[in-house]
């Protein structure tokens, strides 16, 4: 009997009783019927009867009942309902609930204009605030004259070197804007340049794994739209500014932790709506849900031409001083995916645009038309034909440079309604056959084309790239539609041009390292972020870069006292998968103290102008993060930093006469937040 087996043969062959799966059914078993079946043996409880009538008592509002206490005989005496007593007990305990309530919010009022935005050491502040010299709002841009002995007598004619410390910057600052984490001043009073964090009352965790005043916990953030910001847990980062204000703080780097891992992000939508807004004037609420990174993504990489043997990543490193008139830059790094691997042939090929998506995807199909072009080699031509009324041509046979000026002709165009889609492709054929060309040829239409003339002019060698309605939403269940983002649109036009996967490397994390010897504060650029997540353990995951991609992330960094004449400021490390090999590769590239763009382009002050400007580059840069801290409010813009020093780098800009066409754009939604006045053409031709 020990082996069931044999038994549970035998009885799987055994055929069910009639009626039986019915009657163990779940509404048989638990019938009122078959319960009060079962309940008339069960016997009752001595007393049961009396304990319920008496908690039935009727002048017992209000109050619960437990039957254990209950006597088994008797009446409870209680006052009758409605009584006075009663009343006036609930009228007390309202009067009560009221008073604490208003307590409450008065000491949370009281305590929020209390605190400070960083409980720093006061040796930061000026000895003597009155004594400082006054200072105009508007920023004067530095002197052209780099060798000249003329005494500092200003902030805005400190050296030309954009983190050194002149002396009156090291004997006072202006309260109460620097004198706080939203820009720490340093000083050589201070041994080492640091400034703890006092403990927090009630935390009781202080050790070398978390900072002052932080408790660990367990905390699970909401899923964002957008990459997750890691929050470390070490001395010198500043945790009451961050949990009050959901920005990075400034992080001393003597301090620790004097590495950041910054998320990557290449998304634009918080831009692309501001951009193609159908008002010139965009609300404040609008406004408000622009994030400083998507800004900066949407910038398009600066086209430099590669190798044809080249094969990894690029990562760059660029600095410009920043806006504001005290010793700081912005350090930009930029990260730009490997080129597709395996690739032997050249190509030849044509895209068809319809011009009829929505504004947000025609620019994600210029940022993808980009990254074409940053994967194209030396050999490889591109023809590019929109549609239209008329079909037209916008270049044919272009290399990658040529590509590159086409689409940032094409970004200035807005969309239209489009027709003709099967001429248009038949005129692109006709020019790939008279050119000896035999690449594909890949139409990029919207969602809302029509089918028919879609069907049409996909027979032969044509392929199609079609754009949803909106991100988050597939155009239908084919496989050649798409969600309208740069990312997606970029992948699916490079994987049809060139034939293969556009997926080049994965598992991408970036690590900055910055000196602490050069280098007396820095803060990461954007990624707001709310309390629970700043809270909660780990950081943003890993990324995976696809040909032509590029990321970008930008850090503000307070230059130190007394600082070597050169050196690395920072140093960035990239790590990948590359995604057709194993194992892991790693590339890290510095920024040395001299390459801080300070005087533009090199060249001297133009005539009548004794100021300097930053090289287009360097404006596109300070342009982009002005107008998305100034849009999302940053607390650490500040009076000095804020539309009147846009609005004054736009001005010097236009009179240079060297605005790029992404500068354009930027000033374009400066125009709709209104921190700048549009002009007009004729008034600026003729200034």
């Amino acid at each position: 009997m020990a082996d069931h087996e044999p038994l549970d043969c035998r009885l799987g062959d055994l055929p069910l009783p009639a009626g039986l799966q019915e009657r163990m059914s779940l509404e048989a078993l638990f019938d009122d019927t078959a319960i009060d079946r079962l309940l008339r043996g069960v016997p009752v409880p001595d007393g049961l009867g009396e304990r319920v009538l008496t908690g039935r008592d009727r002048g017992r509002h209000f109050r619960s009942v437990n039957l254990e206490r209950c006597p088994a005989a008797g009446p409870v005496p209680a006052a009758a309902a409605g009584r006075t007593p009663d009343r006036i007990w609930l009228v007390g305990l309202s009067a009560g609930l009221l008073a604490s309530t208003l307590a409450v919010l008065i000491l949370t009022g009281t305590g929020s204009s209390i605190v400070p935005r960083r409980p720093i050491d006061i040796a930061m502040a000026p000895a003597d605030p009155g004594s400082l010299p006054e200072r105009g709002g508007r920023i004067e841009w530095l002197p052209g004259d780099a060798g000249s002995e003329t005494a500092v007598s200003r902030v805005e004619d400190s050296p030309l070197d954009p983190l050194h410390v002149s002396a009156m910057e090291e004997r006072g600052t202006d309260p109460p804007e620097v004198v706080s984490n939203a820009f720490p001043v340093p000083r050589e009073d201070l041994d080492d340049g640091l400034v703890f964090t006092p403990e927090v009352v009630g935390s009781p965790v202080v050790g070398p794994a978390f900072g002052r005043g932080v408790v660990p916990m367990d905390v699970v953030p909401q899923s964002g739209a957008g990459p997750r910001r890691m929050v470390p847990r070490a001395p010198g980062y500043d945790m009451v500014f961050e949990l009050k204000h959901g920005e990075p703080p400034f992080v001393y780097p003597a301090a620790g932790p004097a590495v950041d891992a910054p998320p990557l992000s290449w998304r634009t939508a918080s831009f692309d709506a501001i951009r193609w807004s159908p008002q010139r004037r965009v609300r404040r609420s609008e406004a408000a849900r622009l994030r400083v990174e998507d800004v900066l993504a949407a910038v398009p990489e600066r086209f430099e031409s590669r190798s044809d043997g080249e094969q990894g990543p690029r990562l760059t490193m660029h600095g410009v001083r920043s806006l504001r008139p005290m010793a700081a830059a912005l350090v930009e790094i930029e990260i730009t995916a490997p080129r597709l691997t395996g690739r032997a042939t050249t190509v030849d090929a044509a895209i068809v645009l319809d011009r009829s998506a929505a504004p947000a995807a025609w620019a994600a199909t210029c940022r993808g038309l980009r990254m074409v072009a940053a994967e194209m080699r030396s050999a490889d031509r591109l023809t590019i034909v929109v549609g239209g009324e008329r079909s037209r041509l916008a270049g044919r046979q272009l290399d990658a440079a040529a590509l590159a000026a086409a689409v940032a002709e094409l970004e200035r165009e807005r969309p239209a309604t489009a027709d003709g889609i099967v001429a248009a492709v038949q005129f692109a054929r006709h020019l790939l056959a008279t050119g000896g060309g035999s690449g594909p040829v890949v139409l990029v239409t919207d969602a809302a084309a029509d089918a028919e003339q879609v069907k049409a002019a996909e027979v032969g060698d044509a392929v199609v790239v079609r754009l949803a309605s909106h991100p988050g939403q597939a155009a239908g269940t084919d496989a050649s539609d798409v969600e309208p983002t740069a990312a997606a649109v970029g992948r699916a036009i490079v994987e049809r041009v060139f034939g293969r996967s556009a997926l080049t490397a994965t598992g991408c994390r970036l690590s900055v390292a910055f000196d602490p010897r050069f280098v007396h504060a820095y803060r990461l650029v954007g990624y707001r972020q709310t309390a629970v997540e700043s809270l909660a353990s780990g950081g943003a995951d890993p990324i995976d870069l696809v040909a032509g991609q590029t990321v970008r992330v930008v850090y503000e960094v307070v230059g130190r006292p007394a600082a070597p004449p050169r050196g690395a400021v920072a140093e960035a490390t990239l790590h990948w998968h590359p995604a057709a090999e194993t194992g892991n590769r790693s590339l890290t590239v510095s920024l040395d103290r001299t390459a801080i763009e300070t005087a533009g382009d090199g060249d001297a002050a133009p005539p009548g102008q004794q100021t300097w400007l930053p090289s287009p580059r360097g404006c596109e840069l300070l342009l982009a993060v002005g107008l998305g801290e100034f849009a999302a409010e940053s607390v650490h813009l500040g009076p000095r930093v804020g539309g009147p020093a846009l609005a004054d780098l736009v001005k010097a800009w236009r009179r240079r006469g060297n605005v790029t066409t992404w500068g354009d754009v930027l000033i374009d939604a400066l125009e709709r937040l209104g921190v700048v006045k549009p002009t007009r053409p004729e008034k600026e031709s003729g200034s």
